[in-house]
C-alpha cells in the first residue's frame, strides 16, 4: 500500500528529512499499525486481496496496487468520466457529504495551523528559560552570599527548559488528526464514485428512452432521416427485421438499466451505512485525542507550576 508521507518540521524538533531517520520511522510504524487495526477491524475491507497480500507479501517493496493496475484501471475511469460529469440529479444528500468533507479537511487543517503556532511559541518560552538558566549558572560563582540560590535557580530553570521534550508527545497527537485528514480524501472519493454510479444510470435512462422512441416511430410507420433524404420505402420484411432488432435492443437496454439501478442502490445503501460507522468512530477518536491533548497540557502545566514555585523561594531566600 503507497502512503504519501507528510513531515512537518518545526525549530523544537530535533529531526531530519531522511526517511529512514530512527525516530522518523517509529512514527510512521505506529501509524502503519493503528491503519492495519483499522482495516482489519472491518467486517468487509478485512478480507479484500489487496489488503491480504499485503500482510502476505514478504517483498515489503513490491505494490500489489500497482502489480494488479487498479490505480491505473482506475485514474483512467476517472479521467474519461470528469469531462461527462454533467449530472441531471445528482444525489443531495452526497453533495451534503462532499460539502462536509471539505469543511472537515478545513477545520482540522486549521486546528494543526493554530497547534503549530502554539507550540513554535512554547517552544521560544522554553528556549528563554534555557538562557536564564545559562545565565545564573555563569552568575552563581561571582557571587558568595547569594551564589547558593543562584545555582539553584538556574537548576530550576533548566528543568522548565526540559520541560519542551513532552513537546515530542504532542506530535503523536497531532497524527491522529492528521489520520482524519485522508479520511475527509475518502469521503470524497465514496461521492465521486457514487457520481459514476448515478452516470451510468442516467446513460442507462437515456439509451432506454431512444430505444422506446426508435420502436415506437417504428410502429407507427414513421421514416427516418435517411429514409425521407433517399425517399426508400421499407418492405415489411424489413420492417419486421428492424422491428425484431429494436425489441432485443431495447429488452438488453432495459436489463442494462435494471442493473445499473440495482449496483446504484446497493453502494449508496453500503455508503451510508459506512458514513454512519465513520461518524460514529470519529467522534470517538477525536475526543479521545482531545482528552488525552489537555491531560498532557495539565501535567506540563502542573510541573511548570512545580518549578516556579521553587524558583519563588530560591529567590525568597537570597
Amino acid at each position: 500500500m503507497k502512503l504519501t508521507v507528510f513531515q512537518a518540521l518545526f525549530p523544537w524538533q530535533i529531526t531530519t528529512t531522511d526517511l529512514f531517520h530512527p525516530e522518523f520511522v517509529d512514527r510512521r510504524k505506529a501509524g502503519l499499525e493503528n491503519f492495519l487495526l483499522r482495516v482489519a477491524s472491518h467486517k468487509v475491507i478485512s478480507f479484500n486481496k489487496v489488503f491480504m497480500r499485503f500482510l502476505q507479501q514478504e517483498d515489503i517493496g513490491s505494490d500489489p496496487i500497482s502489480a494488479i493496475g487498479y490505480i491505473g484501471k482506475a485514474d483512467a475511469k476517472l479521467k474519461s468520466l470528469g469531462a461527462l460529469f454533467m449530472l441531471k440529479k445528482p444525489d443531495k444528500r452526497f453533495e451534503e457529504i462532499k460539502n462536509y468533507s471539505n469543511e472537515l479537511y478545513s477545520n482540522i487543517s486549521n486546528v494543526l495551523k493554530v497547534r503549530a503556532k502554539l507550540v513554535d511559541r512554547i517552544y521560544a518560552i522554553h528556549k528563554l528559560h534555557a538562557n536564564y538558566g545559562r545565565v545564573f549558572t555563569q552568575w552563581a560563582p561571582a557571587e558568595k552570599e547569594i551564589g547558593k540560590e543562584l545555582d539553584k535557580a538556574s537548576h530550576f530553570f533548566h528543568a522548565y527548559a526540559s520541560l519542551s521534550e513532552c513537546l515530542d508527545e504532542e506530535e503523536q497527537f497531532a497524527d491522529q488528526m492528521k489520520e482524519y485528514l485522508f479520511f475527509s480524501d475518502s469521503l470524497r472519493s465514496v461521492c465521486k464514485a457514487q457520481e459514476m454510479f448515478q452516470y451510468e444510470v442516467e446513460c442507462s435512462d437515456e439509451n432506454l428512452s431512444a430505444k422506446s422512441m426508435q420502436r415506437e416511430n417504428l410502429l407507427q410507420g414513421k421514416k427516418s432521416f435517411m429514409s425521407r433524404w433517399f425517399a426508400s420505402v421499407d418492405t415489411d420484411e424489413v420492417r419486421d427485421l428492424k422491428l425484431q432488432q429494436i425489441e432485443a435492443q431495447l429488452r438488453d437496454a432495459e436489463t442494462r438499466c435494471k442493473q445499473s439501478s440495482e449496483d446504484a442502490n446497493q453502494f449508496v445503501e453500503n455508503a451510508q451505512t459506512e458514513i454512519e460507522k465513520f461518524q460514529l468512530q470519529k467522534v470517538k477518536d477525536l475526543k479521545e485525542t482531545f482528552v488525552l491533548y489537555a491531560i498532557l497540557q495539565i501535567k506540563m502545566c502542573k510541573k511548570a507550576l512545580g518549578h516556579w514555585q521553587s524558583l519563588r523561594e530560591c529567590i525568597e531566600r537570597m
